[in-house]
């Protein structure tokens, strides 16, 4: 091996000579090797909460037709453990073809055996384990009886002759509803009369009646199932899917979940959990009418024909907004909420995706413990600022949308639950073409939406006499052992524990409530979908945006501008108390409440805004504040109390007199800009949004702490402000899991630290006034550079389908695009061994930093044996300071890519390892027969780099 000799000759007068700037301390990527449990500061306190199995990242863990056993759920759990993985979410699927005498039956004598297992394993490596309630989703099975399937309502219309007895057959029209009953017929008369005919209905269908006069009109309800099955469910889970705006059904439900667990001995998960609502069809339910009634105060039956949209009278749009909410309602109490109670009555947690149904889903997150959001979808990529592995097509999945994903998180702020969990990495590429540091990416961002319980979508158990790849989930990332970069995985799991350790502490830091008008979505018609109206996380555009305009308006405004807020909805408000001028939940407090212009708000809303303003609460109302009452019933009356709430609310507006004055407590703001109305209520913008970093903000008793994030899409080496209030600084790096103190200095009436920062580095950043004993964070200034130019020892370690030959080479470039007739190299994905050794013979810079250059795709840097770090994303830089020594130095870096180009060579020799459902991101049959080769290997240029350190003030001009 070539030695090269760095600065061998170099006068130490060359210390000056560079310029360019590099922070080898905070580096976002270079991930230490096991996570931090307690680090400690020079007085000996501890400076990072402690990592427990929550704070690291779990996994949904597929199992496939319950074809597992205890040897192999053993063997998976402590590679997950291994891993950096906290937990297991296990959920009952599909089986694999060709293995069916493998199946165990869901909830079956045996499944139950090892889901034990696996309870107590898990807790063998202090791991945690949920499971769905359920197979597949939604919720459903063969236990569900026939009156709690499911159903969906369709009206039909008939005109009756005068004077002649009709004998006519009462059939629906509509498509699918064949197989259907009749629930009501009503007969609506020229004078508003409404008379029930249900029981002149014989069994034949057949009616016998006479319309007294003309202008009598008649509408019929028919019932059907929806016939829509479980999804994906698993062997013993097959059936229709569960009514889920029925009491009786759920509880029906859940009683064979008792019978399975009593007889097991009682196993305990941590969580229940319920996917995302997809319920598609369902609108009804047998005992909605007398529901209605007793919510809505009127009998609906006698404005049935107003329930169809063809109808367009604003009393009809009265009507549907009725029904809507009363839906919603009946999900809130009668499903969710028995679910709830169930779980904790058992001694078990609730996660509870309440996205995509026809309920307010603030309310329905609010009722778990873990309220979880998900996203989905190559867009995602888009907003990180990064771009889809060759071959993967931009945008699937829609515009990704923050406001969707920050109402889980707004829910538990609000509500005082500490987690707020995510189905995370859903289709972030195609299969076999996600990046550790995608995932690292996109963990950032679910940070910033106020997440800090991340959740891999996901695993699947895989049998170890399964070739490779095994057993995978279709709508996965599949993370796993078949995974070339697995060996890099603890290096990700590290980096989101710590991030999550402090996310999960202390409580939220957000100054302002904005109400999310619900109701502007039920009262309309516009993008209805068999009558309701769905509030999903993806393509939320249609009712976040066109249905609620002034909500999305302002919300969007405050997150771009930097103003920190959860949304608030009508239930929530009434909720809230108010201490020494401040809105208390039971979460935390706020400084205001902001009502953004809406059309609709329920009369006893705003009679809650003024009672929190009567108790000193500051409210700050939109340009059109609600005009109008949702439903029908008691309108007029109701209509009345809306409209002297919101006139004896603005006569408590007081202008201040300048911009500058903050407002006493206990007043409305109105009609100025939304900032300068914020301002003036104490809302605090945090400026570093000018500069691109994006963050959020919690607090605990020593203090305020930050997660902050480069997006600026540059390197960043400046003076960041920050509203909190404190004394000093403390950075935590959580890629390094280093500390020290920030340099810090008062501009402008604010505090201000200064920060080196990589594109996409995070850091946490701690405000307190607690005088801090730890050294002093390093700044860094880059005094020398040289490349290693080679030649590079090769070897490659492990992989398939076959092991290419070591080599040397000179020059780093791809290894797809080495010469090769065996056409190994294109196909091969694994790891690679590049060592090279380099001479120090006169160390003279304090710092030293390796630049990997371009890498594809995770890279683990040994330097004199001593293992320095693992990366995952760009810019691929380690500080190796702690392991350069003067003389020889053996550098060795091992390099893990995608696992794309060996399954295109399974899928050219048409290999069928495909034996369960899978499917590409498109949703069409997987092939990767036809993938091009995706770049491989330790690329560069390597170029080491030698630095001092410095004090800010050397590193801007003096006027900065």
């Amino acid at each position: 091996m070539v030695q090269h000799h760095l600065f061998s000759s170099t006068p130490r007068t060359l210390l000056s000579i560079f310029v360019s700037l590099t922070c080898v301390c905070q580096s976002p990527h270079t991930m230490a090797a096991e996570p931090v449990s307690s680090a400690t500061s020079q007085s000996g306190r501890d400076v990072w909460p402690r990592i427990e199995s929550d704070s690291k990242p779990w996994t949904y863990w597929y199992w496939m037709g319950g074809a597992v056993d205890e040897a192999g759920i053993t063997s998976h759990l402590e590679q997950y453990h291994k891993a950096g993985l906290g937990g297991v979410h296990v959920i009952p699927v599909y089986g694999v073809q060709g293995v069916e005498e493998r199946y165990v039956p869901f909830l079956s004598p045996r499944w139950m055996e090892l889901l034990s297992h696996c309870v107590d394993e898990a807790n063998r490596l202090d791991m945690g384990v949920d499971i769905t309630t359920g197979t597949g989703w939604p919720f459903g099975g063969p236990w569900v009886e026939p009156q709690h399937v499911a159903a969906r309502f369709t009206l039909q219309d008939f005109s009756p002759p005068v004077g002649v007895p009709i004998g006519e057959s009462i059939r629906p029209q509509a498509k699918g509803f064949a197989d259907c009953s009749l629930v009501v017929l009503m007969a609506y008369g020229p004078e508003g009369d409404a008379l029930e005919l249900t029981d002149e209905v014989d069994s034949n269908g057949t009616l016998k009646w006479t319309a007294p006069d003309a202008g009598w009109k008649l509408t019929a309800l028919f019932q059907t199932p929806t016939g829509l099955p479980v999804e994906r469910a698993a062997p013993g889970g097959e059936g229709p899917t569960l009514d889920h705006f029925s009491k009786p059904a759920i509880q029906q439900y859940l009683r064979h979940f008792d019978q399975a667990f009593q007889e097991s001995g009682d196993v305990r998960v941590r969580s229940m959990y319920n996917d995302s609502y997809e319920n598609w069809g369902a609108n009804w339910t047998p005992h909605l009418f007398d529901e209605f009634q007793r919510r809505r105060g009127y009998d609906l039956r006698r404005h049935l024909h107003q329930l169809s949209i063809s109808d367009t009278s604003d009393v009809a749009r009265l009507v549907r907004s009725d029904y809507r909410e009363t839906i919603a309602d009946l999900i809130h109490d009668d499903f969710t909420t028995t679910w709830v109670d169930w779980a904790h009555q058992r001694g078990m947690k609730i996660r509870n995706e309440a996205h995509g149904s026809p309920g307010n889903p603030l309310d329905l997150y609010a009722l778990a413990d873990m309220p979880e959001t998900e996203v989905f979808g190559t867009g995602w990529l888009d907003v990180l600022g990064l771009e889809p592995v060759e071959g993967v097509p931009k945008g699937v999945g829609g515009p990704p949308d923050v406001l969707a994903c920050k109402l889980a998180s707004s829910a538990a702020h609000v509500a005082g639950r500490q987690r707020c969990s995510s189905e995370t990495c859903t289709w972030l590429g195609d299969h076999f073409k996600i990046p550790l540091g995608h995932m690292k990416a996109q963990a950032d961002q679910m940070f910033l939406m106020g997440v800090n319980h991340i959740f891999f979508h996901g695993a699947a158990y895989s049998p170890a006499d399964v070739e490779w790849p095994g057993w995978l989930w279709y709508a996965s990332t599949n993370i796993g052992p078949y995974m070339p970069a697995w060996r890099d995985m603890p290096a990700l799991c590290n980096y989101i524990a710590r991030c999550q350790a402090w996310l999960q502490s202390g409580q939220p830091d957000n100054d302002l409530l904005v109400y999310l008008p619900i109701y502007d979505v039920w009262v309309t018609d516009k993008g209805e979908r068999d009558l309701l109206q769905y509030t999903g996380v993806h393509h939320a555009h249609h009712w976040i945006d066109e249905l609620m305009p002034g909500f999305s308006a302002a919300a969007r405004q405050l997150v771009n501008r930097g103003y920190t807020f959860d949304c608030i909805s009508d239930r929530q408000i009434g909720t809230l108390t108010v201490t020494d001028g401040k809105l208390t939940s039971a979460g935390t407090q706020y400084r205001a409440i902001l009502i953004p212009s809406c059309k609709v708000m329920p009369d006893r809303t705003a009679h809650h805004l003024l009672r929190l303003v009567d108790e000193g609460a500051t409210v700050i109302l939109g340009d059109s504040p609600a005009s109008a009452v949702p439903g029908l019933g008691d309108r007029e009356r109701r209509q009345a109390s809306l409209l002297e709430a919101m006139r004896e609310i603005r006569t408590l507006h007081k202008a201040p007199a300048s911009r500058a004055e903050p407002l006493p407590s206990g007043r409305v703001i109105m009609g100025t800009t939304l900032e300068s109305m914020v301002d003036q209520a104490g809302g605090r913008r945090e400026s570093m949004v000018d500069m691109g970093l994006q963050f959020i903000r919690r607090k605990d008793a020593a203090g305020s702490f930050y997660f902050i994030l480069n997006r600026s899409g540059n390197r960043l080496e400046t003076w960041v402000p920050v509203t909190a209030v404190g004394e000093h600084i403390v950075l935590f790096d959580p890629a390094t899991a280093k500390v020290g103190r920030a340099t810090t200095r008062l501009h402008n009436g604010k505090l201000e630290f200064f920060v080196q920062m990589n594109l996409l580095s995070s850091l946490i950043v701690r405000v307190t006034d607690e005088p801090s004993t730890y050294a002093d964070w390093e700044y860094v200034r880059e005094v020398g550079s040289r490349p290693l130019e080679g030649p590079w020892k090769i070897e490659f370690l492990e992989g398939g389908p076959t092991l290419p030959e070591d080599v040397t080479r000179s020059e780093l470039i791809d290894w797809t695009q080495w010469k090769d007739n065996s056409g190994t190299l294109q196909s091969f994905s694994g790891v690679a061994r590049y060592t090279t050794s380099f001479e120090v013979r006169d160390p003279a810079a304090e710092r030293w930093m390796l630049d990997l250059g371009d890498v594809y795709h995770s890279a683990t840097v040994r330097l004199n044996g001593k293992l320095v770090s693992q990366l995952i994303i760009a810019p691929y830089q380690a500080d190796i300071t702690s392991a350069v020594r003067a003389g020889s130095n053996l550098l060795e870096i091992e390099v893990a890519n995608l696992p794309a180009n060996r399954v295109a060579e399974l899928d050219r020799r048409r290999v069928d390892w495909k034996k369960f459902l899978f499917v590409d991101i498109l949703y069409q049959p997987f092939d990767a027969s036809g993938w091009k080769p995706i770049p491989s290997g330790l690329v560069g240029p390597v170029t080491l780099h030698a630095q001092r350190k410095v004090a800010p003030s050397d590193l801007l001009p003096a006027n900065e």
